[in-house]
């Protein structure tokens, strides 16, 4: 089981509570803080972080733009780095073969896919470079002491800020990552013909920063910008693409 199952439990109701009590106080100044930290957690941290860098090593970058990535990812409320990491990378192991692939929809009740990744088999050996990493291992260490001091000082100074900039992203970045998980193996069309049943699905590429073109990903899971016709738009790696180091023209890494 994941090693912050339970403190991500309590995390992620506080952060859904607060997205669901938004309606009564939000203004369109919180509505702003919802979209920068949305940008923050589930753009820099998740998408491009936890995912394209850490999981696949798609991509080199500047060593301060990696340590923001693994803040902002961790800051996401999706767990540490290392558990996330190999959550995924079993994932792309054992894709829609058995029960073995966590986010599989043919395996697992949709419930389980949206909300109850944190109850998943942690497997270290998939992380074992994570694991020789300081900073990933001191985030590892660390994360729920980091939260629940972040959540005790953002009462303190602004219980309105600290729901909108922090618990709402990390509510969306949770939920909506969650529901593609589930969708992008259900619904929606094929670029390659996969041994796994993804999908690309417009919604949540627009929703998810560029993470919906899905079947495209899983085709070539070593390029950092997933879009491949000329209208499949990827966010992310846009941003890769002024901010990488060592790429080449093909969207995938020099190693």
């Amino acid at each position: 089981m994941h090693k912050h199952a339970w403190a991500l439990v309590i995390l992620q109701v506080s952060a859904h509570a607060a997205l669901l009590s938004a309606w009564y106080w939000a203004s369109w100044y919180h509505l702003f803080l919802i979209f920068v930290g949305y940008f923050a957690f589930g753009c820099l941290g998740a998408s491009i972080g936890y995912h394209r860098l850490f999981s696949h090593r798609s991509f080199s970058s500047a060593p301060w733009f990696e340590t923001l990535c693994l803040h902002m990812g961790n800051m996401a409320g999706l767990g540490s780095s290392i558990c996330w990491t190999a959550i995924h990378r079993a994932h792309h192991r054992y894709t829609d073969q058995n029960p073995q692939d966590p986010h599989s929809p043919h395996h697992h009740k949709w419930y389980k896919v949206l909300w109850l990744g944190m109850f998943e088999q942690v497997q270290l050996r998939y992380v074992k470079d994570l694991m020789r990493d300081r900073h990933h291992l001191w985030w590892h260490k660390n994360y729920f002491l980091i939260h629940l001091l972040l959540g005790i000082l953002g009462l303190l100074i602004s219980p309105a800020i600290y729901a909108s900039l922090i618990l709402i992203p990390q509510a969306m970045s949770w939920s909506i990552g969650g529901a593609l998980n589930y969708a992008n193996h259900c619904w929606g069309y094929r670029n390659h013909n996969t041994a796994d049943s993804s999908t690309n699905n417009w919604l949540f590429a627009m929703a998810y920063w560029g993470e919906g073109w899905h079947n495209n990903h899983h085709a070539n899971p070593k390029k950092w910008y997933f879009g491949e016709r000329w209208w499949e738009i990827d966010v992310s790696g846009v941003l890769i693409a002024h901010l990488r180091k060592d790429i080449d023209k093909t969207g995938v890494a020099n190693h």
